[in-house]
């Protein structure tokens, strides 16, 4: 089982809020999650129950699991397309 971190789930919270122009003064109202606890869940420094997530995605028009997504880093994104180039190589 995949366990995402708090501070990834407040980075997509904080970069979906972004992407509507939506204040995080209007999410707190729109999710009747008080504002000090949003601000703790984007800074990462609480992870929220399910109920809230639920409530957090639904202001936010997406799914949960859009919520808990991993975006691959770059670095990532690199050493996959190292391995992927490798492998062609010696196929050929």
């Amino acid at each position: 089982m995949i366990k995402i971190d708090a501070v990834t789930i407040g980075k997509n919270i904080t970069a979906r809020r972004e992407q509507l122009n939506m204040s995080i003064e209007y999410l707190a109202q729109k999710t009747g999650i008080t504002l000090k606890r949003i601000k703790q869940i984007e800074a990462g420094e609480k992870r929220p129950n399910i109920a809230p997530l639920a409530r957090i995605a639904w202001a936010l028009e997406i799914t949960i699991e859009e919520l808990l997504t991993v975006e691959q880093t770059t670095a990532t994104k690199v050493l996959y397309n190292i391995a992927q180039s490798h492998e062609k190589s010696t196929e050929e």
